[in-house]
């Protein structure tokens, strides 16, 4: 499911690499890496919501990783969430 869903973003078939990075994430349900490439299919096509959401629990299970609170940031600053960017910036 890995690799199909590089391939499918590699593509910029954004779609399915959801749906793989999706399925991943709910097989490993404690794996960061699906999650944070789930979060970046979405945000390709235009889900923020989602996007945020993905990149949340992501940072839940590992929030040492300071590119994803970097691109949370991002995402909720194209969502207008200013003050919770900033803290995401922080």
């Amino acid at each position: 499911m890995y690799n199909l869903g590089q391939v499918a973003l590699k593509k910029g078939d954004f779609v399915n690499a959801k749906r793989h990075f999706k399925q991943l994430s709910n097989l490993a349900p404690k794996a960061v890496q699906p999650k944070v490439l789930c979060a970046y299919a979405y945000r390709q096509l235009g889900k923020l919501d989602v996007a945020e959401n993905y990149l949340t629990q992501a940072l839940a299970i590992d929030s040492r990783q300071a590119e994803n609170w970097y691109h949370l940031a991002q995402i909720q600053v194209q969502r207008n969430h200013l003050s919770a960017a900033i803290n995401s910036y922080s």
